[in-house]
């Protein structure tokens, strides 16, 4: 999956918690919740407010939670692991080597595989 197919599939799946979501949509999407945080990092410094981190990161919330569920999903976990966020550091490495984790092959509780599980 390309970059922007995997945008557009992160953010037009939002509000869905169902399914799965593939190794590389959840990887671009990492990358680019990423360099959004950077650089907006780099624009509160310069401006002395934390307004726009706050914004972004609500903006971002969703289709960050949802592609997470979608993606623990796709490794054969329940999307309550989704949880780990809350826990700072090691919650969040926890969850990020699960996410990393293979996807399974064929169907699976959450559904059909998906398009590139041999990636």
């Amino acid at each position: 999956m390309s970059f922007p197919a995997a945008l557009w599939s992160v953010i037009s799946q939002a509000p869905r918690f169902t399914g799965r979501a593939s190794r590389s949509e959840f990887w671009w999407y990492f990358l680019f919740y990423a360099v959004v945080g950077a650089l907006v990092a780099v624009f509160d410094r310069f401006a002395h407010s934390s307004a726009p981190a706050v914004v972004i990161g609500l903006v971002l919330l969703l289709p960050t939670a949802s592609v997470t569920v979608r993606r623990l999903h796709d490794t054969g976990r329940y999307g309550t692991w989704a949880f780990l966020m809350l826990l700072p550091f090691v919650g969040w490495i926890s969850l990020l080597i699960m996410c990393a984790g293979p996807s399974t092959r064929g169907e699976n509780q959450f559904g059909p595989s998906t398009a590139d599980e041999n990636v």
